[in-house]
Parts: structure tokens; sequence; C-alpha cells
């Protein structure tokens, strides 16, 4: 029995060595990535691109719509995301209702002094940025370019509003929180 008693220690040794090796790496990497996509924005969370999360006008490659940023929301209304909102449905709305400004896609925070992702929407009168909409897919507002954004925003007094993707977002809503943000 000392034999297979000696078999059995190191056996039970090897595995444990493994399963806490295996779990530690599982949790550096898990904190190297959060950490990163923190203060990045960068999309380090097993889509595998690296690509910006912010930028949804199509000249890095980076998602355009709702489906594609929010890890794989289908469209409006669809039973896998209750909002499932696409760019172009605001678009839509901000175009049509908000007539008497003019509508700029991919606003860069540069424009009023700061840094940060771009905003998905700016609304402008007499050439002057006088609001800007960003979109923000699923749980993407805790990052350093989210943050940035808002702040620079804030530090200009340029109203700003978001609108999360995978919810609602009803057009009588949309229309009323950006009517309340102009004033």
């Amino acid at each position: 029995m000392g034999f297979l008693d000696g078999i059995i220690k190191s056996t039970v040794r090897q595995v444990v060595r493994e399963t806490v090796g295996q779990a530690a790496r599982e949790a550096v990497r898990d904190v190297t990535k959060n950490a990163i996509q923190k203060a990045t924005g960068l999309d380090v969370d097993g889509g595998g691109d690296g690509r910006p999360l912010p930028s949804r006008d199509g000249r890095d490659g980076a998602p355009r719509d709702a489906a594609a940023a929010s890890g794989g929301y289908a469209g409006q209304g669809s039973p896998a995301a209750p909002g499932g909102h696409t760019v172009e449905y605001f678009r839509e709305i901000l175009a049509s209702e908000f007539g008497g400004y003019e509508l700029r896609e991919n606003v860069s925070p540069g424009e009023i002094g700061g840094v940060g992702r771009p905003y998905d929407f700016g609304l402008y009168q007499g050439g002057r940025l006088v609001a800007v909409v960003p979109l923000a897919a699923h749980n993407r507002t805790n990052n350093a370019a989210w943050k940035n954004a808002r702040a620079a925003a804030e530090g200009a007094g340029v109203p700003f509003v978001n609108f999360h993707l995978h919810m609602p977002n009803q057009r009588d809503f949309v229309i009323s929180r950006v009517k309340r943000l102009l004033g």
C-alpha cells in the first residue's frame, strides 16, 4: 500500500498545483484586462480585436450599430435586447425632431479642448457645439475615455446626455431628454 499511497499523494499534489496555478493565471489576466479597459477604453474583454470602443464611424472598423457595439444585440425590439437600438435609430430621431440644429456625427472632444471617446452626435447652432449625445453599449461608461469625454463637455459647459443602446429608449423618451438638455 505504501507504493500506491505515494502515487496518489503525488498525483493529488500535481492536480492541486495545476488547479491553483490556473486559477492564479486567470485572476491575474482578469485584473490586468479590467485595468487596461478602464484606463484606455479599449475593448479587451474577449472580442480579441482590441479596438477602441467608442468609434462607430466605420473609419477604424469599429462597430457602427448597437448589435455590433453591444455584443450581439439584434435590431430594435429584439427579444435578445430590450432596446437594441442602432445608431441609425438615434440619427433619425435627432435629425427629424431637432431640425433647428445642425447634426454632426463622431464629434471629437478636442473641439471643446478635451480628450476622450468621440461623441456619437453633436448638435450645433450657428456653428457652435451646443449639446453632445454619446451612445453607450451595455456597461461601457466606466472607463477613462468615457469619463474624460464627459468631463470635457461639462468643463466646456456643453450639455451632455447619453443613452445606453441596450435600454428601451422609446422615441418619446429620447426626444424629451434631449429637449430637457437643450432647455
